[in-house]
C-alpha cells in the first residue's frame, strides 16, 4: 500500500513544480511561486487523494496542468501531447477538451496537433494487446466506464444533480444532461470566438477554470474526486490574481465536503449546500471571465 500511494505522491510534487513554474513565469514573483508550490502540496484534497485514498488523480491531472503551461507558452504540439498522455491515464482528461476547443478557435493551438491525442493511449495498450488481450476490449474500456452508473446522475459529487434521487427515470436523463452540457460549451465557444479581444494569461486561466468547473457541475456520473482539476486551477488563478484567493478556499471547501462522506463515513452538511456553493463560484468565475473579455476587447 505504501508503494501504491507513493506512485501518486510523486505526481503530487510534479504538479506543485508545474504550478511553481506557471506562477513564477506569469508574475515574476519567486515568493508567490514558492507559496503556490507549498499550498499545492498541503492542499487537503490533493494530500487526501493520494496519501489517504490511494487514488491516482494526480497522475492524469499533472499532464493537464503541464498542457496549460505549454498553452501559456504558445507551444501547441507539446500541449496536445500532454493531454494525450493524460487521456491514456484516465477518461477524465476530457474535462480539458472544451478549454482546448476554445484555444483552437482563438489560434492558441493548431488543429492538426489534435491528431496526437489518441496516440499515447494506443501505445499504452500495446503491451497488453501483445500479451493476448482482445484489442476491441482494450479500445472500448473508456466507453464501458462511461456507462458504469446508468441510474446515477451524480456519484456523490455535489453538482446540480444532487437534488435528484436515482431511479428508473434518471438513467434515461443522462444523455440529455450530456447534450445540455455540450450545448453550454457550444454557446461559450461561439461567444468567445465572435469577440475580438486580446487573449492574455488572465483570460486563458479563467477559461480553463470556468470550463472544467462547468464540466464537473453539469456532466452526469461525476464522482467525489472529479473536482481535483478544478482545485488545481483555482490555486493557479488565486495566486496569479491575488484578489481571487477566495476561489482556492471556495472550490477546496466543495471538494473537502465531497470527500468526507466517503473517507470518514460522516456527513457535515447535506449535499445541496456544497452544490449551491459550487454554483455561486461558477457564476463568479463566469462574471470575471466576461468582465476580462470586455476589458481587453479592441
Amino acid at each position: 500500500m505504501y508503494w501504491l500511494k507513493l506512485a501518486s505522491i510523486v505526481f503530487d510534487y510534479f504538479i506543485a513544480c508545474i504550478i511553481f513554474l506557471i506562477i513564477h513565469d506569469l508574475t515574476d514573483n519567486k515568493r508567490k511561486a514558492i507559496l503556490s508550490y507549498a499550498v499545492a502540496i498541503v492542499f487537503p484534497t490533493i494530500a487526501l487523494n493520494s496519501g489517504a485514498w490511494t487514488q491516482c488523480d494526480s497522475m492524469y491531472t499533472s499532464f493537464l496542468i503541464l498542457c496549460l503551461y505549454f498553452v501559456l507558452k504558445e507551444k501547441s504540439f507539446p500541449a496536445l501531447l500532454c493531454v494525450g498522455v493524460s487521456f491514456a491515464f484516465k477518461l477524465q482528461a476530457t474535462f480539458f477538451l472544451p478549454f482546448l476547443l476554445i484555444m483552437w478557435l482563438k489560434g492558441k493551438v493548431k488543429l492538426r496537433h489534435f491528431l496526437i491525442l489518441p496516440v499515447p493511449l494506443f501505445i499504452s495498450i500495446l503491451p497488453v494487446w501483445f500479451m493476448g488481450r482482445n484489442l476491441s476490449f482494450l479500445l472500448g474500456r473508456y466507453l464501458e466506464q462511461s456507462q458504469a452508473y446508468p441510474g446515477s446522475l451524480t456519484v456523490s459529487y455535489p453538482n446540480i444533480y444532487v437534488i435528484f434521487e436515482s431511479n428508473d427515470i434518471t438513467k434515461y436523463a443522462a444523455s440529455a444532461c450530456l447534450f445540455f452540457t455540450i450545448s453550454l460549451f457550444g454557446c461559450l465557444a461561439y461567444y468567445l470566438y465572435t469577440q475580438n479581444f486580446r487573449l492574455n494569461a488572465d483570460i486563458i486561466l479563467l477559461i480553463a477554470l470556468f470550463t472544467t468547473a462547468v464540466s464537473v457541475y453539469f456532466l452526469p456520473h461525476m464522482h467525489e474526486r472529479y473536482g481535483y482539476i478544478v482545485d488545481l486551477l483555482a490555486i493557479i488563478y488565486g495566486f496569479y490574481n491575488i484578489k481571487k484567493l477566495y476561489y482556492i478556499i471556495g472550490f477546496g471547501l466543495v471538494s473537502v465536503l465531497s470527500y468526507i462522506p466517503y473517507l470518514f463515513k460522516a456527513s457535515i452538511v447535506p449535499g445541496y449546500y456544497p452544490a449551491a456553493l459550487m454554483l455561486v463560484l461558477i457564476i463568479l468565475v463566469g462574471r470575471d471571465l466576461y468582465q476580462s473579455v470586455i476589458r481587453h476587447s479592441s
